[in-house]
Parts: structure tokens; C-alpha cells; sequence
């Protein structure tokens, strides 16, 4: 059910008893089945797609264990328990329970919640039991990073066995703790009814996939909405409002639908310099995108090219030929993104050289798909790296998702030698060992096949 798709667990609650020569042989006797109220509570800070971290949010959840109780009359008094993902045997008696099915809730770096809503407290029959289990809300998942869990258990004893390998884990009483440093976080909520329901509404919540949106005039930018429910998965079908305040553009559809993944696309075309907004909207609730646009700067060191360096906004700039880069310090990532031809239709190539007062390294990227690194000069013999991207690196250069140059898994398997891959490290403590005192800077020597431009890209230091 928490793929998404319906499923009845059929139960026969009918106990057959045997023949028995010196006893009395009853009936089929029944059994019965129990909903039992547990709590969870989650505290943890969520790490947005688009790089931003939440402030602390907490959920406190209702949950359920089920407890089927056979009608035995000569057999051992016991009970099978599902709760958090496993399943026990627990003996009354002796107060021994013996696992079924280990839990799968939480493993290493990846924790999922399942909540279980029931539209009973309890049931009996002799006959056989249909229980339509639905999903309400599935299909997502959370980064997270400081995160306590804490939740009520019937067998506690198991889960402080259970986690030890997994994350740090504290018992006390029925009470569980588990605390993880980060991960991926699943919440999936099924109802569970003996016959078919009503799935529960959702609360919707909206928020930006960027943190912030900086292009230049003339641009049309992609962006997008997410829509989630209170458990942080997806909602399908909603249509999105947007606009645009502070006269600094429009967007060119002002209404969408989100998808599966609860994403709705949006395409902003930049018409003048300014600061606005762009403000999502659905059934009340709103997201804000902070969106800067410029003037496009074409000359050596002039127009608005001091006011992208790095340590101002971390962001990026979409360059033309000649221009000069300023006052770049502890990076670790270039990113080719967006490149777009603005001319004939010629083949996309860049040159660009990083550099500081002592060292520097020339990037060419070719209209072959491959990199070539030079130091100190751009001939045969001074290149140091010469290497293929994937297939998919390469498509990312011209969206809006990048490539970074210095990340070994933009290139082809196989393609790249040890000393190419010492290369990228060299370069990337370069960037990281830069200083305010001493910085880098990033000069585009040309753009477009034999240097005859038609091209912008979008430069990304980080």
C-alpha cells in the first residue's frame, strides 16, 4: 500500500479444533483483533531541494499496533503483534515474545515511518476477516539532518537490541529514542478498515525548489513549486497560481498542475533590472522566491560583474566574452548550466581560465563533449586533463540542473586516469585554499565554436 496501490489481507479468525479422545472438543471458537493506539513524535530539521534548511519541525503522530488474538482453549495463550514495521509472538503467560518478521523501518541512513490509522478498536469473527489497507499519503521523502524519533513500543526490548547498529537508541519503559545525525526520511500513512473508506484529507503545504532565483534580462528561467502534504509526500493534481511583483518580468503561464512528484512548472522570462518576487499560491497557502534581475555585462571588470562575486551571493553569473570574474575563495564546485545559443545555431564551446597571483589552469571545453585542462598554456603538450563527459553531464550543461567540471562522476566510466583524477583534487583544493587575501579569479576567453560567441552560459562557483 505504500507504493500507492490498495490491498485487502484476507484473515481467517475461525479456530478448528482438533479431535481430542479424552477431552471435550469444541467448537470452532473465534478470534479476534485489536487496534492499540501508539504515539510517535519526530523532531527534525529538513534540508530543502533547494539547499535551505528548515527551522526545526516536530510531528506528533497516532498510530496503530494490531493484535490478533487467536481463540485457542488448549494451546498456549498468545498473541501476534504488528507493530513500526515488524511483526512478534507474544506469549501471555510467560511475558516471552519470539519475532516473526524483523522491522524495516529503520536501516542505515534511511528511516521509514509507517502510520497506521484504523477504523475500528477492535473485531471478532469465526469467518474470514477482509482488511482493505489504503494509502492516504506515500510516495516521498525527506533530507534530514538532527533528528530525534521517539516512539511508543510493545516490545521495546527489541527495538534497543534492533538499533544499536543503526543510529544511537535509548529505552525507557515503553518509551523508544532513537537519534540520527541525517538521512532520508519516509512517512507513509495507511487506513486500515474492514471495509472500503474515505481517504482522509491532507494539508497542503507549498515552497520554491530555489532559494533564490538571479538572472539577467532577456532570460527565461525555469522554475518550480513543490507541494507536499503534512507528512512531506507529494500531492498530485493541485493547480498552482503564480505571479510576478516589482515590474521586473512576467511568467509565461500563470497556472499549473503538479505532477506525480508534486512539482509544478513555471517559466519566468526577465524583462527589467529590479528586485520582486515571484509568489506561488495554492488553496491559501503561499511560497516566495526572491528574484534578482540584472543588466548582462559584456566588458572586462564593468558593469555588474564586481556584484556577482562568490563570497557576496554564493550564486552564479551568466558570462559573455572578455569578462572577468573577482574575488573567488573557498569553492569547491564549477558548474556549467544553461547554456543557450543566442546566434546561428554554432556548436557549443567554452574557454575560461581560473587563476591567482601564482598559479593558473585554462578549461576548454569542447564542442566534442570532452574537457581539456591546461597548465600553464593552452598547447598539446601543456594539457594535464582530457577526459569525456557521460552522455547525461553533457545534456546537463544546457539545463538547468549543471555539470561540474570537477566531479569525477561527470565523466565517462572508465574514461578518466589516476593522475586525471588527481587533477580535479588539485584543482578543487585550489579553490578551497583561496583566501580574501589572495583569491581566484575566472577570465572567459572565448565562447562558440572557433570563437565566434552565439552562446551564453550560466558559470556556477560554489
Amino acid at each position: 500500500a505504500s507504493s500507492g496501490n490498495s490491498n485487502i489481507v484476507k484473515i481467517d479468525m475461525g479456530v478448528k479444533h482438533s479431535n481430542y479422545p479424552l477431552l471435550f472438543t469444541p467448537p470452532d471458537t473465534a478470534s479476534s483483533i485489536k487496534a492499540e493506539k501508539l504515539w510517535v513524535n519526530i523532531s527534525y530539521y529538513e534540508i530543502y531541494p533547494n539547499g535551505t534548511i528548515s527551522p526545526q519541525k516536530n510531528l506528533n503522530l497516532t498510530t496503530s499496533a494490531l493484535i490478533l488474538s487467536p481463540g485457542y482453549l488448549y494451546l498456549d495463550d498468545m498473541d501476534f503483534v504488528f507493530e513500526h514495521g515488524y511483526a512478534f509472538k507474544r506469549y501471555k503467560d510467560s511475558n516471552t515474545s519470539i519475532v516473526m518478521v524483523e522491522q524495516s523501518s529503520f536501516r542505515d541512513g534511511s528511516y521509514t515511518i509507517y502510520i497506521f490509522n484504523t477504523t475500528f478498536d477492535s473485531l471478532s469473527s469465526r469467518d474470514v476477516l477482509n482488511l482493505v489497507i489504503n494509502p492516504v499519503s506515500y510516495g516521498g521523502e525527506m533530507s534530514i539532518k538532527n533528528a530525534t524519533i521517539i516512539f511508543e513500543s510493545l516490545n521495546p526490548e527489541y527495538w534497543n537490541k534492533t538499533l544499536r547498529n543503526v543510529a544511537q537508541v535509548n529505552v525507557s519503559g515503553n518509551k523508544v529514542v532513537v537519534k540520527v545525525d541525517g538521512g532520508v526520511l519516509r512517512i507513509n500513512r495507511l487506513s486500515i478498515s474492514p471495509s472500503e473508506t474515505n481517504q482522509s484529507s491532507k494539508e497542503i503545504y507549498i515552497f520554491t525548489s530555489l532559494s533564490r532565483l538571479d538572472v539577467f534580462v532577456g532570460e527565461t528561467e525555469r522554475v518550480e513549486a513543490i507541494v507536499r502534504d503534512q507528512f512531506g509526500n507529494p500531492i498530485a493534481g493541485e493547480q498552482v497560481n503564480a505571479s510576478v511583483s516589482g515590474g521586473i518580468g512576467y511568467m509565461l503561464e500563470d497556472t499549473a498542475v503538479t505532477n506525480s512528484d508534486g512539482i509544478a512548472v513555471f517559466y519566468f522570462k526577465a524583462t527589467n533590472p529590479g528586485n520582486g518576487n515571484i509568489v506561488f499560491e495554492v488553496k491559501g497557502k503561499q511560497a516566495i522566491l526572491p528574484v534578482n534581475v540584472m543588466e548582462m555585462s559584456s566588458g572586462k571588470g564593468s558593469g555588474s560583474a564586481s556584484n556577482w562575486d562568490r563570497d557576496n551571493y554564493n550564486t552564479s553569473l551568466v558570462v559573455s566574452p572578455d569578462l572577468v570574474w573577482t574575488g573567488i575563495y573557498n569553492a569547491s564546485k564549477i558548474i556549467l548550466k544553461n547554456a543557450m545559443n543566442v546566434g546561428h545555431n554554432s556548436e557549443f564551446e567554452l574557454q575560461f581560465v581560473i587563476y591567482n597571483q601564482s598559479t593558473y589552469y585554462t578549461f576548454e571545453v569542447k564542442e566534442d563533449g570532452r574537457l581539456h585542462i591546461y597548465k600553464p598554456g593552452v598547447t598539446p603538450n601543456n594539457r594535464i586533463f582530457n577526459s569525456k563527459f557521460k552522455d547525461s553531464a553533457w545534456d546537463n550543461i544546457f539545463t538547468s540542473i549543471g555539470t561540474d567540471l570537477l566531479d569525477e562522476n561527470s565523466y565517462k566510466s572508465g574514461e578518466l586516469t589516476q593522475d586525471e583524477k588527481d587533477v580535479l583534487q588539485e584543482i578543487r583544493n585550489f579553490l578551497k585554499n583561496a583566501t580574501p587575501s589572495d583569491p581566484i579569479n575566472l577570465a572567459v576567453q572565448w565562447i562558440g565554436h572557433e570563437s565566434k560567441g552565439d552562446w551564453i552560459v550560466q558559470i556556477q562557483i560554489i
